[in-house]
């Protein structure tokens, strides 16, 4: 659970900077989101390796249809404002959770 806990924070940091950077390569934008967020849980090789996979996340044109369906930004845009709030929201409340069980060590 506590993996899923981490893709969850990573996704939502991923949207957040997807919305922000509309502009922004969709590589940089996975880069700057995974380090803002859980590359701290991992060894820096890594993160390395992981920042490297990055470069190969489609454009923001294809992640948007192949993920979404779409190819408006702006219905894009919308699907991405109308998720990240109850998303942050959930996260939020399962790290504040595990924190207070003592449950965020991976053993």
């Amino acid at each position: 659970m506590l993996r899923l806990l981490y893709f969850l924070t990573l996704l939502t940091h991923l949207l957040k900077n997807i919305r922000q950077y509309p502009e922004e390569l969709m590589s940089n934008i996975g880069k700057k989101s995974y380090e803002d967020s859980i590359a701290v849980f991992h060894s820096p090789v890594l993160r390395e390796a992981i920042k490297a996979a990055f470069l190969t996340v489609p454009t923001r044109e294809n992640f948007m249809k192949n993920v979404f369906g779409l190819t408006d930004r702006k219905a894009f845009i919308d699907i991405l404002t109308s998720v990240m709030k109850p998303l942050a929201m959930l996260v939020a409340r399962v790290w504040k959770y595990y924190q207070e069980k003592k449950l965020t060590a991976l053993e």
